[in-house]
């Protein structure tokens, strides 16, 4: 009795009170499984304008009741070359290769296969897509598409957090220590350049990273030329707090570091750079291409002063007049009560290859 007890209050539970015991313990599995191992439907790939990029699909094919016997590829949007094809999840001590025809050189029951497009550099942006087939042992076919989007812009990993002023106790607060200013460092490889006779090598950039600093950070020699804006926060309405998001050349900024930071250094304008930002409302960050962005006049148009907004993009020119695009991600507001930074802004970066 209490068996069946039990067994009732699961299948209340479950939502499967019309079901048998004997259906309820059986779980059916597909037997011919294709999956693409991808997080992400169309995955961002940055193709460097120099050496091209490289893009592996891994994809999981598992037949246990018949057998895997071939791979292959079909129906390619662009005609790019295809890297030799890679086995994992099997024996090592008896390898598997391929035939012209896709052909396994033995039957397997599940096997990861790992198929890389190479990209030239000619494709800077655009989409990719290709038909990948995994025929079982008894002939039957299962497909997928996997896509790519290429792109040319270098996008940060890591985020900044940024604050200018906080609420303790339900005073307003700013710190000399406010992590208010935004910078960017890019890092630069070396790499060959075989396209052109005799090769060559060039510093090609790689990454970029985005960065928040104090104001005595910001100011140093080293940094200033890679500071792209000051973050203002107006704490006179408890309620709204905006942050805005300035030039740093903005001949104000010295009073207000100052009068409300207490910042007793020397604030060198003069030095700070001139930049103008472009307000692109909300956008999709991980798909932006730089060819939305061609005719917006990045560097021209704009303002000297924006105010900040989550999920807003903002373009401007770096100091060797590439467009960078910084993102909203999220501006986090706390209680006036709360003693510390509030709001604060997390924001991610762009910047042209």
């Amino acid at each position: 009795m209490k068996i069946q007890t039990t067994l009732f209050i699961c299948l209340a539970i479950m939502g499967l009170s019309s079901c048998s015991p004997d259906e309820l313990l059986l779980v059916k599995s597909e037997s011919f499984m294709v999956k693409n191992m991808d997080p992400l439907e169309i995955p961002q790939v940055q193709v460097s304008k120099v050496t091209g990029a490289t893009k592996t699909f891994s994809i999981f094919a598992s037949n246990p009741t018949d057998s895997i016997a071939a791979f292959t590829s079909s129906e390619a949007s662009k005609n790019f070359e295809i890297a030799p094809l890679v086995f994992k999840m099997i024996d090592t001590r008896k390898p598997v290769s391929v035939d012209a025809q896709g052909r396994l050189s033995r039957k397997l029951a599940d096997v990861v296969f790992e198929f890389t497009v190479k990209i030239p550099n000619t494709f800077t942006e655009g989409e990719y897509s290709v038909k990948l087939n995994v025929t079982s042992g008894k002939g039957e076919t299962k497909s997928i598409v996997v896509k790519l989007q290429a792109s040319n812009f270098l996008t940060s990993l890591n985020g900044g957090t940024f604050y200018n002023g906080q609420v303790a106790n339900s005073k307003r607060v700013y710190a000399v220590g406010a992590t208010s200013f935004l910078y960017s460092v890019t890092t630069f490889t070396n790499v060959t350049d075989n396209s052109v006779n005799p090769p060559v090598v060039k510093s090609v950039p790689t990454a970029v990273a985005m960065a928040a600093a104090a104001v005595t950070t910001a100011i140093t020699a080293t940094n200033r030329p890679n500071v792209y804006g000051h973050i203002y926060t107006d704490l006179s309405d408890f309620d709204k707090r905006p942050m805005y998001l300035v030039s740093p050349n903005a001949s104000w900024i010295a009073d207000s570091l100052r009068v409300l930071n207490k910042f007793s250094g020397t604030y060198p304008t003069a030095q700070m750079r001139d930049v103008k930002y472009l307000d692109l409302g909300e956008i999709d960050f991980n798909n932006l291409k730089l060819s939305d962005l061609r005719n917006r006049q990045i560097g021209t148009a704009g303002a000297a002063k924006v105010q900040l907004i989550r999920g807003h993009g903002y373009a401007f020119l770096n100091k060797d007049g590439k467009i960078a695009v910084i993102y909203v991600k999220n501006i986090l507001y706390t209680s006036p009560s709360y003693a510390g930074a509030s709001p604060t802004a997390y924001v991610v970066h762009k910047l042209e290859e």
